[in-house]
């Protein structure tokens, strides 16, 4: 279904009495869903004074509510606190409820069957078709600590058996007067767990009065080491904090009451007339993991209400065990504890097996500790029974991208977003997994999405931009290295490299000089990969504008302008970035080379005694420097030969090693005996006086290379000297000759 936004229109309700009331029937939902032409809003008449988000069954269905604050707190006038639904808009099939007020977030109901999360901002989901029969929702508190706790409550009635909504609640401290803090749960009532017990419900005609009963017993008797129950009276004086008797509360409403007072574990009850006999069914909820613990159903007399009390906490005492696992395993994971809450939260789960708390909990501990194929696991159980836990998708998409499974990550990743899809810095956080798990590629996928939406959002820009440049290198690293040093950049690299440079260079136009200047290095370095060397110094030029302060821009703009043959430019700025930072690394080295590429040897000489100097680099490097130039462009090609030598004699003006300087006199030689040759080819007297002492001097040097000669046997320098002397000889016979003529 194609996704649209739901526009929010004010109803005209004053701020503070703006909010979905429960206690309504579901009538008007199920004429809504059957996609109505329209838009609306609607509203129920009666107040829910403690829950936010969730459902209360009632006569003809259920409704959303409101949270109020103890009494004494106060909020601009109003008692009320917490996230507050003002409205629930539909269009067509189409529900959704959203906070239009606090900016809290948003809470989808699904009528679809799909489960549905919490996210910011206004959004919409959608619905399926078909009759609407029941209720079944989920809430969620978001804790100080960021972990997810869900509560799982499920209410039937008639006429509605198969509806499931999801509604999420985010308790977010920013938007609430009075915090909702949960004591830990084994720190309560003297180190004992206190017990809410309200009444039990009949849920038939069977009189009230028998579950009243039932549960004053078992409050008279739920008084054990490490539990005990709260008096209807300490009950009582809490729910008037907020607007409530004892007598209102239904099992939900103590579930929503519980960590308001302290409360560990709740009692919900329900009994219905079997034959002559009372079918009872007990389930205990832990607050504040939401955790269900139900007993065996049983069979009793309406006038046995103590029998069935004690059958009760007989059966609580057998599941106080599972309920402490529970309680350790949420507390070791909110504070942190990982290595404990692996132990508590493995032992629940082998108690509680198909708990959601204690799974989810021990998932997160795995994460933690780097057992990613562990977590993996619990979270993919957890997706198996709600797909569209959007928490579970986030940690099941980090745990597969540790493991290197890409194609999965991307999976849960994005069936992720596709719950907050306006969420950008989620979007930007999930981008960042990816890469760092090394997925650069899925990384821009879910960017690119972003960006469809918000071309120019600086994060998604940044984001997108380092992404691709790194997805280029590391493309680049895994294709064979080309022989041919001016081979074409294989397509799929080049079109990363100018998406790198597009999107970071579009991000210093925005922010101006607010932006990092790394990106406009790495878009430099783009464009420089790409040999469109003129186009690497423009957008350089452009970055020393911006950041004129900025040593390595203008150092990246020495490299493109050297590459664009401006070796004035290169070396200016390269001064430019030493005013800046004198201790710029290699870039007397860098002006060095720069000057010997353009044939200035002694400016090339003074930069690297200048790098030695400053301690750039060891003497003996930077003569080599010298030395591979002499040999690459001069002695081995034997282009401008004099040209060669001449380096080799600024090359030795270093203060070498001994080794290194034997090596120069053994290539000083080599270059003399060559030169030497060129200059006796014509075999004359004049050319024979000419090239004799080049002979002479080439000598002496392989003489003073014997060390680097019997270090490296393979030159054969012996040969070298032996042929030295022929053509000494020969220089020498033909002058003689000549000067017999005479």
């Amino acid at each position: 279904m194609k996704r649209r936004r739901a526009q929010y229109a004010d109803s005209g309700v004053a701020r503070d009495s703006a909010r979905l009331q429960p206690g309504g029937r579901m009538e008007w939902l199920m004429g809504r869903l059957a996609g109505g032409p329209g838009c609306g809003a609607t509203r129920s008449p009666k107040t829910n004074p403690l829950l936010a988000g969730g459902f209360r069954s009632g006569r003809g269905g259920g409704s959303l509510g409101t949270v109020r604050e103890p009494k004494g707190a106060s909020r601009g006038g109003s008692r009320r606190f917490g996230p507050f639904v003002s409205d629930l808009r539909y269009c067509k099939a189409d529900v959704t409820i959203w906070d239009g007020k606090c900016g809290s977030g948003v809470f989808v109901v699904d009528a679809a069957g799909a489960p549905r999360s919490f996210r910011t901002g206004r959004t919409r989901t959608p619905v399926g078709a078909g009759r609407v029969k029941g209720i079944q929702f989920t809430v969620r508190f978001g804790l100080a600590s960021g972990d997810p706790i869900a509560g799982h409550m499920q209410e039937t009635n008639t006429m509605f058996k198969s509806l499931r909504a999801h509604i999420i609640l985010a308790a977010m401290a920013a938007i609430v007067t009075i915090p909702l803090t949960v004591e830990p749960v084994e720190a309560q009532a003297g180190d004992r767990m206190r017990v809410v017990v309200p009444h039990m419900a009949p849920t038939d005609d069977t009189r009230a009065r028998f579950g009243e009963r039932v549960a004053d017993r078992v409050r008279d008797r739920l008084d054990l080491d490490r539990h005990v129950a709260i008096s209807q009276r300490d009950t009582d004086r809490a729910a008037r904090d907020f607007d409530m008797r004892f007598n209102d509360l239904d099992c939900l409403f103590a579930r929503q009451l519980a960590p308001q007072i302290g409360a560990g574990i709740v009692m919900c009850g329900e009994y219905h007339a079997e034959g002559d006999q009372i079918r009872v069914e007990t389930t205990f909820w832990t607050v504040p993991q939401g955790e269900s613990l139900s007993l065996e159903p049983f069979l009793i007399a309406e006038n046995q209400e103590t029998e069935a009390a004690e059958r009760i906490v007989e059966g609580f005492q057998i599941l106080a065990d599972q309920i402490a696992l529970l309680g350790w395993c949420a507390d070791e994971a909110r504070s942190s504890n990982w290595t404990q809450a692996q132990d508590y939260c493995s032992r629940a789960l082998a108690a509680v097996p198909d708990a959601r708390a204690p799974r989810f909990n021990l998932g997160r501990a795995e994460l933690e500790l780097g057992n990613y194929a562990e977590s993996l696991e619990h979270f993919q159980v957890i997706l198996e029974e709600d797909p569209g836990d959007d928490d579970a998708l986030e940690y099941a998409g980090y745990s597969a991208a540790q493991i290197g499974e890409s194609e999965l990550a991307r999976e849960y990743y994005t069936r992720f977003l596709e719950i907050n899809p306006d969420n950008v810095n989620v979007r930007i956080r999930v981008a960042f997994d990816l890469a760092t798990a090394g997925d650069p590629r899925g990384a821009m996928d879910l960017l690119e999405e972003g960006l469809e939406q918000e071309p120019d959002h600086v994060g998604l820009l940044e984001q997108y931009g380092s992404n691709a440049f790194r997805a280029a290198r590391q493309l680049q690293d895994m294709q064979p290295a080309a022989q041919d040093a001016d081979a074409t950049l294989d397509p799929e690299v080049a079109e990363l490299f100018r998406e790198a440079a597009r999107a970071l260079i579009r991000v210093v136009e925005i922010e101006g000089d607010e932006a990092n200047p790394t990106f406009v290095v790495n878009a430099v370095r783009a464009h420089l990969q790409l040999g469109e060397y003129d186009e690497a110094l423009r957008i350089a030029q452009i970055g020393t504008e911006t950041f004129p302060g900025n040593a390595a821009v203008w150092s990246e703009q020495a490299t493109a302008a050297n590459r664009a043959d401006n070796t004035a430019l290169a070396v200016s700025s390269l001064e430019a970035a030493l005013e800046i930072n004198p201790e710029l690394p290699n870039a007397r080295t860098r002006m060095g080379t720069y000057y010997l590429e353009a044939g200035q040897v002694d400016d090339a000489v003074s930069a690297l005694r200048a790098a030695a100097d400053a301690g750039e680099r060891e003497p003996d490097a930077l003569a080599r420097i010298v030395l591979g130039r002499a040999w690459n462009d001069h002695l081995q090609p034997e282009q401008d030969i004099p040209e060669g030598i001449r380096l080799l004699e600024q090359a030795k003006q270093f203060s070498v090693s001994s080794e290194l300087m034997e090596e120069l006199n053994f290539f000083h030689g080599y270059g003399l005996f060559k030169r030497g040759e060129q200059v006796e080819a014509p075999e004359t007297v004049e050319s024979a006086r000419q090239a004799l002492p080049i002979f002479r001097a080439a000598k002496e040097q392989l003489q003073a290379a014997r060390g680097h000669g019997e270090r490296n046997p393979n030159l054969n320098l012996g040969q070298f000297l032996e042929n030295a002397d022929i053509f000494i000889e020969r220089q020498e016979r033909i002058i003689e000759r000549g000067g017999n003529r005479r």
